[in-house]
């Protein structure tokens, strides 16, 4: 099937509370409402803009006096009640270590695959680079394939370490009712965006340990030079349909790349077929 065409995109900040109050609506239409409520309340967004931070959307609409553009996309400094549709948002804040923290990030359900993503992202990018940080960090869930895809491959962000159940049991309806292990992303204001990821080769990689449905899951490579680990190909599914099975795979995976992370590799990249690579880290020196 042939995906709907990008459509043209205005990005801007943020800054009023009728625009604020509909990103709010855009995060809960994603993530539903829970026992706490919503994911992100548009009066929380407020202080985040108010200290510092960044709520950055994209509206479909035409550019607007004093937008730039680029391509098919626009950006302007800011919103005054806009009254476009909302197709996407993101929330950044400072982070102690002088960079940008990206707090939550989504497009309007049924918007997938349209670069409304990739295009909020670049806008968070820009904006942090324009404000002097380095770098902007943010988790996801490891387990969700395209997710990883979109960060490390698509981005070129780096997965440099793990956490286990980072926000405690989750029961909203992408992430089912286990615990919520999550990769940190590391993503650099300046580093251009890295190849395509192939998938491993089988030829050249040991087994050390198998996934829930009896095939290899965590593969060393040629050399010991890089590791690979398999995620399955949709878990929003399997959670939904067998919470068993989910469970062992987050279980599997936890451990994989625990070990991975322990041997001084980081996360580089995830194959079409859903294998993350991990590739030796870099030594500071090396880095810059």
């Amino acid at each position: 099937m042939t995906p709907p065409p990008i459509p043209p995109l205005h990005l801007a900040e943020v800054h009023q509370m009728a625009d604020l109050r509909a990103v709010s609506d855009l995060f809960a239409a994603v993530w539903g409402r829970g026992d706490e409520g919503v994911p992100m309340p548009s009066e929380v967004l407020r202080a985040i803009v108010h200290a510092g931070g960044l709520v950055n959307a994209a509206y479909a609409a035409p550019p607007t006096p004093g937008s730039t553009t680029h391509g098919s996309t626009t950006h302007g400094n800011t919103t005054h009640g806009n009254t476009a549709p909302l197709l996407g948002a993101a929330v950044l804040t400072p982070s102690a270590d002088g960079g940008g923290y990206s707090m939550i990030a989504a497009a309007l359900p049924g918007n997938s695959d349209r670069g409304i993503g990739s295009a909020l992202k670049e806008h968070q990018r820009a904006w942090a680079a324009a404000h002097g940080m380095p770098t902007i960090t943010w988790t996801f869930d490891p387990l969700v394939a395209r997710n990883g895809h979109f960060n490390l491959d698509k981005l070129g962000a780096v997965g440099a370490h793990y956490e286990r159940s980072f926000y405690g049991t989750m029961g909203d309806v992408i992430n089912g009712n286990d615990e919520s292990d999550r990769l940190v992303a590391v993503w650099s204001t300046t580093a251009p965006t890295p190849s395509r990821t192939e998938s491993p080769s089988r030829d050249h990689s040991a087994s050390l340990l198998a996934g829930p449905d009896g095939l290899p899951a965590y593969l060393s490579g040629a050399g010991r030079q890089e590791r690979w680990v398999r995620v399955p190909a949709d878990i929003v599914a399997t959670r939904r349909d067998d919470p068993t099975t989910a469970t062992r795979w987050r279980q599997v995976v936890r451990e994989a790349m625990e070990d991975a992370f322990a041997q001084r590799f980081v996360a580089t990249g995830v194959s079409r077929d859903h294998w993350y690579l991990f590739t030796p880290a870099q030594a500071p020196e090396e880095a810059r």
